[in-house]
């Protein structure tokens, strides 16, 4: 039996990443308006610098507005229980992702950043619980960089990644005991 895990967000983890994010969209946009030579301090080319600020608007701009629904939400961050993993912790995030789904859990990393790559067995499956033509798009790309729509990041989680990578190995690998003795 899966000992029922719920993990909230943190409000002090997803207010500086608001701040951060607006921080970076006021940025994108100063350096669009620029006229003063300020944006070839990022790249030499004017062009570079503006394809890379909308970019940058693009990306933290969605960041800044998907973060004001998860501060109020009263749903947890990442629920761990019998059926599976129930995850809301990134832009990417499709919710239940069941345990006999699931082939593998791995853990990736780039400089300070890690989070858990989830392999299922119908990938497909979790891609089409997308609701919105830009969830498909960023699950699609998943798939292209990792072999995988799913991730899970602590990034706005009230805990910290060792912790998280623990609680779902944990019960990752009990839920693999179980399927495997049947």
């Amino acid at each position: 039996m899966t000992k029922e895990t719920k993990i909230p967000y943190s409000k002090i983890k997803i207010t500086l990443a608001l701040v951060g994010s607006f921080c970076f969209v006021t940025l994108g946009i100063l350096t669009l308006l620029d006229e003063n030579g300020f944006s070839t301090l990022m790249f030499p080319s004017e062009t570079l610098n503006k394809g890379v600020s909308v970019l940058g608007i693009l990306f933290f701009g969605t960041i800044a507005l998907a973060l004001p629904y998860k501060l109020s939400s009263n749903k947890f961050g990442l629920e761990i229980n019998e059926r599976g993993i129930i995850d809301n912790s990134n832009l990417s995030s499709v919710g239940l992702v069941e345990w006999k789904d699931i082939k593998e859990i791995r853990v990736q990393s780039f400089n300070t950043t890690s989070w858990l790559l989830v392999y299922t067995y119908y990938p497909k499956k979790y891609i089409e619980k997308a609701q919105s033509r830009f969830k498909k798009w960023r699950l699609n790309s998943n798939v292209k960089s990792y072999g995988t729509p799913i991730y899970i990041t602590s990034t706005v989680l009230n805990v910290n990644f060792t912790e998280l990578e623990k609680l779902v190995m944990e019960a990752f690998e009990n839920k693999k005991t179980h399927y495997n003795n049947r």
